[in-house]
């Protein structure tokens, strides 16, 4: 089978194929090209085919769970993981893209347990914390955008039932990226994390204090006198507190907006 070529015909179809079409052959062929360095082939037509067709309820439940136990394992999100500039963040990247898609299928017929929900609450916690490929866009290969494609995952995981350790894990998860000395965020990584908090403040039980010493801890990092290493977790810090206090402002939880003040305050109060 020409891959491209098929799915760029069921693209031109409006994603509509035959009764008896085998979608979960042509979804094994997608998946072992998921982290194609072809843009096209990877964005444009296989995940936009995984985008319609789970959401469009195409699949079972059993296909969809089929689906997500092969997004998560080694093959595919934890593919090589800590390598950096090379193409298999790619892969990463979009395998992690499947699992907001599968849990918004979940919201709407609850076919997934609670286990399989922590377990994807573990996996994102992982990988936040293992994945160093930190590129946004990747010139001729377009975009890899591994934080970014976690952010998502974890805004939808944020509107299922989570406990409050696993809240705090995810939250974790987000200031260990954020906090980072490896590069200076310059794709909008910072809102698409912000909408990850705020979607999680707002679907889930989570206490001011709790929330406060999340925040407390973008101030803890390991300083050294090297300014120009300083300033990148700096630059992170600052521009994802703006993003957030701007989000949070006004909504029904002014408390979380003021703690987020508060907190940026303490940090630029060195610096200014």
């Amino acid at each position: 089978m020409n891959l491209k070529l098929e799915l760029k015909t069921i693209m031109e179809n409006d994603y509509r194929v035959s009764e008896h079409y085998n979608y979960m052959l042509i979804s094994e062929l997608m998946l072992e090209n998921i982290g194609s360095a072809d843009s096209e082939l990877r964005d444009t037509l296989i995940y936009s085919t995984f985008s319609r067709w789970i959401l469009q309820n195409t699949f079972t439940p059993v296909q969809l769970r089929t689906l997500l136990y092969s997004a998560w394992d080694e093959r595919h999100m934890f593919y090589k993981i800590g390598e950096t500039e090379t193409d298999s963040v790619f892969t990463r990247s979009f395998s992690v893209l499947l699992l907001p898609l599968i849990l918004t299928a979940n919201r709407i017929s609850s076919f997934l347990t609670t286990t399989e929900i922590k377990t994807i609450q573990e996996k994102l916690v992982q990988f936040l914390n293992d994945e160093k490929d930190y590129r946004g866009y990747v010139a001729g290969k377009g975009w890899a955008h591994a934080v970014a494609h976690a952010a998502d995952a974890i805004e939808e995981i944020s509107q299922q039932v989570l406990s409050t350790d696993d809240m705090i894990a995810l939250l974790v998860s987000i200031r260990n990226v954020v906090c980072t000395k490896a590069t200076v965020f310059t794709n909008m990584e910072e809102e698409r994390l912000t909408s990850a908090v705020v979607t999680l403040l707002e679907h889930q039980e989570l206490e001011g204090a709790v929330f406060e010493e999340w925040l407390t801890g973008f101030l803890q990092w390991d300083r050294t006198k090297e300014l120009q290493e300083e300033y990148k977790i700096i630059f992170n810090v600052k521009n994802f507190f703006a993003a957030l206090y701007f989000r949070l402002e006004g909504r029904s939880s002014p408390i979380f907006a003021e703690a987020v003040r508060r907190v940026r305050q303490e940090l630029m109060k060195p610096y200014v």
